[in-house]
């Protein structure tokens, strides 16, 4: 069998690369551009079912095997991402208390709300507890961070500016929460200085 046919000479064959090169391009944006935004959807799913647990199940983090009954919670709930407890390194004394859990692409930090000159009055185990979600890697696919608040408010930043991301760049608590002089709202500017937009729902 003849490999090379008389009809293909040098300029059809850069044509046919040029086609082949020209699909791939409009396809690989595409195909990316879809892979991100499901992992970034599984992301916002797993916040929030993360939140609904905490709210709905009465959970304390500050109690032992807390992190454990979260997983369960997440379980009974159908939910098929897994999901494993961060072993955290030794909590300093006064730290906030926090439960980390890893996905396959995510970050996820319970934490609790810090005190304001509003709230100084309020024990830190009392303080309302808040939920994020951030990309594990610096390599993406994804960036964006999700926020989830006690009373359901949920927001999220394209992370364009604080970078998080990882165990080393975690959002800190309060982060995705208005700054004292700003109101909650479509837009705002968080705590962080990040740019977050509100998410449909209650808030």
């Amino acid at each position: 069998m003849r490999l090379w046919h008389k009809s293909w000479n040098v300029g059809n064959l850069l044509v046919a690369l040029g086609i082949v090169a020209l699909a791939l391009s409009l396809w690989v944006p595409h195909a990316t551009a879809k892979r991100v935004a499901r992992i970034e959807g599984r992301a916002e799913d797993i916040t929030k079912l993360l939140a609904d647990i905490l709210r709905e199940d009465a959970i304390a983090i500050e109690t032992d095997g807390a992190a454990d009954r979260i997983i369960q919670g997440a379980r009974d709930r159908g939910m098929p991402w897994p999901l494993e407890p961060r072993r955290s390194p030794v909590k300093q004394p006064g730290a906030p208390a926090r439960i980390d859990l890893v996905g396959k692409h995510y970050c996820y930090r319970i934490t609790r709300e810090p005190q304001t000159r509003a709230t100084l009055d309020t024990p830190p185990a009392a303080m309302p507890l808040e939920v994020y979600g951030w990309p594990r890697s610096v390599l993406g696919p994804a960036r964006t961070v999700f926020f989830f608040a006690a009373d359901q408010r949920a927001s999220y930043t394209r992370n364009l500016g604080a970078g998080y991301t990882g165990w080393g760049r975690a959002p800190q608590p309060g982060a995705g929460a208005p700054r004292e002089d700003t109101p909650w709202g479509e837009s705002y500017r968080g705590s962080d200085d990040e740019r977050w937009i509100a998410l449909p729902g209650p808030g």
